[in-house]
C-alpha cells in the first residue's frame, strides 16, 4: 500500500462531507491496536477557505474519514 502514496484525498471528521470535507494528501498509514487504521494526511483547513491566506493541518485521522479524490475529476495536467 505504501507504494501508492502520496494520493489526493478528501478528509472529514464531522461526517458532513458536503460542507466539511477538506482536500489533502494522504502520506502514510498506521495501525494502532486501540484505534485501528489511521492515515497521516496534510489537508487544507476548511474553516479558513474564506481567508486571504492558506492554512493547512497535518494529523493522523481515522481511515473512515478518508476518501480518495475521484480520478476522473483531475485534469491531465
Amino acid at each position: 500500500m505504501a507504494s501508492d502514496l502520496p494520493v489526493q484525498v478528501w478528509t472529514c471528521a464531522t461526517g458532513r462531507r458536503e460542507t466539511d470535507a477538506a482536500p489533502g494528501l494522504l502520506l502514510a498509514w498506521r495501525q494502532r491496536e486501540s484505534v485501528g487504521l489511521e492515515g497521516w494526511r496534510i489537508a487544507a483547513d476548511p474553516a479558513r477557505f474564506d481567508a486571504t491566506e492558506a492554512s493547512v493541518r497535518q494529523a493522523f485521522v481515522p481511515a473512515s474519514s478518508i476518501r480518495p479524490v475521484d480520478a476522473s475529476l483531475i485534469g491531465d495536467g
